[in-house]
C-alpha cells in the first residue's frame, strides 16, 4: 500500500487539466449565428415588447382589438391555412404519403 506522501507524487489524469474537446471547425458558425441573432432574433423580441407598450399602458389591448376585428381574424387563418397547405402537403414534403390519402 503506498503511503500518502507517495500518493500525492503521483501524476493523475487531472480534470482541471483536461481541455474539453472543442471542434474548431463549429467557430466558423459563430459569425452566422451572431449575424442571424442580431438580424432576426433582435427585431422579433423588439416588436414583441413594442406590442404591449406601444402606446404607453396599452397592455394586451392591443391584442384585444386585433381578434375583436373579423376581418383580421379571417386574414390571420388564411395565412395560417395557407402556411399548412403549402407545407404539409407538398409533394417534396417528408410526410406527403401521409397527407396524400387525407
Amino acid at each position: 500500500m503506498a503511503t500518502a506522501d507517495e500518493a500525492r507524487s503521483r501524476t493523475w489524469p487531472s480534470l482541471v487539466s483536461a481541455r474539453p474537446r472543442v471542434n474548431r471547425w463549429s467557430a466558423l458558425a459563430l459569425p452566422a449565428v451572431v449575424f442571424l441573432i442580431a438580424v432576426f432574433l433582435v427585431p422579433l423580441l423588439a416588436m414583441a415588447l413594442r406590442s404591449v407598450t406601444d402606446p404607453p399602458g396599452a397592455g394586451l389591448s392591443n391584442y384585444q382589438q386585433f381578434f375583436e376585428q373579423q376581418a383580421y381574424v379571417r386574414v390571420l387563418t388564411n395565412t395560417f391555412w395557407v402556411a399548412r397547405a403549402t407545407s404539409a402537403q407538398n409533394p417534396w414534403s417528408p410526410h406527403w404519403e401521409s397527407w396524400k390519402h387525407v
